[in-house]
Order: C-alpha cells, then structure tokens, then sequence
C-alpha cells in the first residue's frame, strides 16, 4: 500500500503518516510511504515513487487545502487513480475546508472514495476506521485471486500470463508516468524562460554531463579506486552542457557539447543543483539521448550526488536556471545554438 503525507498543518489532531504507516504494518498492512513528497520531473520520482505507485494494490493520501493546490500532489493522485485504477482512501487532515472545492474533491466523489475527517473523530477510531478500510480492500483482492484458482497447470499458465501482463502494464505505466513528468518539467521551463529578459529567443533546456571517459582521466584519477574516493572526486572531474531540441518524438541533443570550466564540479555545480536534478532525472531516461554519466566512474558518482541533493526536495530552480541559460548564451559566443532555429 502506498501512503503520500500531506503538507504538515496544526490542528487538534493532525496524524504523522509515518506513524500510521507504521500502525498499518504492525496490523498486517505493509505500506510503503513517500517520506520526502519529492514532485515530479525530481530525481526521486521515476525511480522510487514509480516503484511505490506500481507495486501498491491501494493507496492512502492525507488530503489538506497544501496538498490539493500542489500541482505535483494532484499529478500524482490522478495517475494512482485515472491510469493505475487502484483505490484511493481520502484521510482529511488541517485546518482549512478549501480542499471541498477541488479537483481532489471531485475524484473522491466520481469514484465513490471513502473518506474519513481525521478532524472530526477521535485518534484510535480514525486509525481504527482507517485499518478497516484497508483490510477491506486487501480481503477483495485476495478474494479476487482465489476465485481465479483452477487445477495446477492452469494456474500456473494463469501466473505466467498475468506476470506478463503485470510486466507490460508496469512499462506502459512507467512510460505514462515519465511523460507526465516531462510535460510537467516542460511547462515549468517554459514559464521561466518567458519571463527572462535575455535579448534573443534562445533554446530552453539544457543538461550538464560528464565528458567522456577519456577527456575525463587523468593519471592522479587512476590512483582513486575505492568508492570513498569516487564519491569525493566527481568534483574534480570535467563537465560540459548539451543544448537540447525539444522535438515532440523526444527531446535530443544538438550540436557539440560545450565544455565547462575544469572547476565546474568544485564551483558551481552544487548552485545549479536544483535545476540539474531535475532534468537529469528525465533524461536519463530518454531513448534519445544517451548519457556519458551512466557509465563513467565520475558520471555513476555525479549522478548519485544529485540524487541524494537537498536541491530535491526545493520547489523552485527558476535562479539557477535562469543563471545557465545565461552561462551557456555567453559561451555561445557564435549564437550557433546547437544549430536550432527559434
């Protein structure tokens, strides 16, 4: 089961979701619970919460006037709801009643969702209601598969065909869920660079990678072998920045890469930070662009500082983003732009 904790609110009795996560467990109801409320298009996203999302059979969201004016929280409950079809319970948590009134609100309603007000009820009877419904919901599932049961070698051809099919849905969920997170990201980008004043129409998305691995070695490099040296020595490795086109049947890169300064990792990659987590969080998962960092020394350690940034958990790179795009136009000094056309 999967638990997504709502923006923290005081009120008589606002629930810790670790707690009741915690609480399920115990009562037999294994949860998996999204600690960090990292959004879409971040570097958690495509590779934990997709994990959370897909093996769940239901999920549980504290619902507050925060969490349904949060464009990453209503992402994420319509893919559980619209694309994934697992049942949704709606624990209402904070002080305020705007959530009524929105798109959440609407969810729970077309498709019959309970709900229980964890500010009008007791703490034991909320999580006693709440374990109810659980319980309930995992009974059918079960009761579900039983019913499906026939002699051995037809349950075992049965098991066969659902892994499979489990396994196509998981990909075409996970490919919903990147395209979700990309137009998300997308739309993001769009907006600030609307709003900055650079003089030109100049290309929007831009990544930061790892030359490759030949650029990238020097001999005091070959000394560093274990993994306590490689997670301190991604700094001292060499970057450079890719133009990207934003074609519709993926975006890819253009032009040759623009090297960065030989103290870019040491200087200024952890202030780009929150924009870099972002958008290579996607595209590491592009088809159309392929990586130095998947497979260099310097590239795996990059990719692992990023992911583990405080700059995940930040709403906003509008700053930093603003600042590259600016870096990259000075270092386009022939305004060749990756050769794009805008």
């Amino acid at each position: 089961m999967l638990i997504f904790r709502s923006e923290p609110q005081a009120y008589a009795y606002t629930p810790d979701p670790r707690d009741m996560a915690s609480f399920l467990t115990a009562s037999g109801v294994p949860c998996w619970l999204d600690t960090k409320r990292i959004g879409f298009g971040m570097s958690g996203l495509l590779d934990d919460i997709a994990k959370g999302l897909l093996n769940s059979q239901m999920m549980i969201a504290f619902v507050s006037d925060d969490y349904t004016s949060s464009n990453n929280s209503m992402t994420e409950l319509n893919f559980a709801a619209l694309t994934l079809h697992i049942p949704i319970i709606f624990a209402i948590v904070g002080q305020g009643d705007n959530w009524k009134k929105s798109e959440a609100n609407m969810l729970a309603f077309r498709q019959n969702y309970p709900v229980i007000d964890f500010r009008q009820v007791a703490e034991n009877e909320a999580k006693e209601k709440l374990l109810e419904l659980a319980t309930g919901y995992l009974k059918i599932e079960q009761s579900e598969s039983t019913s499906k049961k026939g002699d051995l070698n037809r349950t075992e051809s049965r098991k066969r065909k659902k892994q499979e099919s489990t396994d196509k849905k998981d990909n075409l969920s996970f490919q919903e869920l990147y395209e979700l997170a990309q137009r998300k990201f997308h739309h993001q980008i769009t907006q600030y660079a609307l709003t900055q004043d650079t003089g030109l129409p100049y290309p929007r998305l831009f990544i930061v990678d790892v030359q490759n691995e030949k650029e990238n070695t020097t001999e005091k490099d070959e000394e560093k072998k274990n993994l306590e040296d490689l997670e301190i020595s991604f700094r001292d490795g060499k970057y450079c920045v890719h133009i990207l086109c934003e074609c519709e049947s993926g975006w890819h890169a253009v032009g040759d890469p623009i090297p960065l300064e030989d103290d870019f990792g040491m200087s200024l990659l952890t202030y780009y930070a929150p924009y870099l987590t972002r958008i290579t969080a996607l595209m590491k998962h592009n088809q159309h662009f392929k990586m130095n960092a998947l497979s260099d020394k310097y590239g795996v350690a990059y990719l692992r500082y990023l992911a583990e940034s405080s700059a995940v958990e930040l709403s906003e790179c509008k700053t930093e983003y603003w600042k590259l795009r600016e870096k990259v136009m000075n270092m386009d000094t022939e305004q060749q732009m990756g050769g794009l056309s805008r």
